[in-house]
């Protein structure tokens, strides 16, 4: 979520045109490099496929996804190197749920990246990017993906008209309510809260009660039956 590799993963719901960032990191001998290719973006199902970068690592839909940069400042994230992209967040018609999928290739030294020249960072701007050469690929490309749910601010509203909504993707699971809604469960719980205090209260003086009457029946009863020594 946001600009930058360091930036708050996205695990809930994502706004449509938000800027977010693709991030692929590698961890462990800082000699070896990355080469991202073959980007799609898909739902669940498949069912809608969009080719985001070619074998080459290309962009393809440059108004949609930036090429990919690198760097190994990587801070304290303990990776060796990052691969990022910046994109803005799209959807299918009719789908919420969006996969990112990219292969991604180890390589021994510098990978060879897209030969075009003038390739976008930024969706839609003209920017030229560095060029890394001397593929040496280590193995088999792995498959690494990413699923989120993107929606529409009608999408949003209809949800809050619609009192709940169930906030999925995240990794702690919760309700999002509306605030009528919100509002009614608090008056609702804090009902029930006094209630609970009251009915307390009213057994705790009856329990005084009773324990005060079976105290004064004792001392009636000493002194209408005093003890005499013979």
């Amino acid at each position: 979520m946001g600009r930058g590799p360091f930036a708050p993963a996205a695990n809930g719901l994502v706004t449509i045109g938000e800027t977010m960032t693709l991030v692929v990191s590698v961890e462990g001998d800082p000699g070896f490099d990355i080469q991202v290719r073959d980007c799609v973006a898909r739902d669940v199902s498949s069912v809608n496929v969009l080719k985001l970068t070619d074998e080459q690592g290309c962009i393809l839909r440059p108004k949609l996804f930036g090429a990919f940069q690198k760097t190994r400042n990587t801070g304290a994230s303990g990776a060796s190197i990052i691969a990022y992209a910046f994109f803005q967040a799209f959807k299918f018609p009719d789908v919420m749920d969006l996969t990112i999928e990219c292969n991604v290739e180890l390589c021994k030294t510098n990978c060879e990246s897209c030969p075009l020249q003038g390739q976008n960072i930024d969706p839609a701007r003209r920017r030229r990017r560095d060029i890394w050469v001397n593929n040496s690929t280590l193995s088999d490309p792995v498959r690494v993906l990413k699923t989120f749910r993107v929606i529409t601010p009608d999408d949003l509203e209809e949800a809050v008209r619609g009192s709940t909504v169930v906030n999925v993707g995240s990794e702690i699971e919760g309700v999002c309510m509306s605030l009528p809604g919100f509002l009614l469960a608090a008056i609702f719980l804090l009902s029930i809260l006094v209630g609970s205090c009251l009915l307390c209260t009213y057994f705790w003086f009856k329990m005084q009660r009773g324990t005060k009457a079976i105290e004064a029946a004792k001392t009636v009863h000493l002194e209408t039956f005093p003890i005499s020594k013979a």
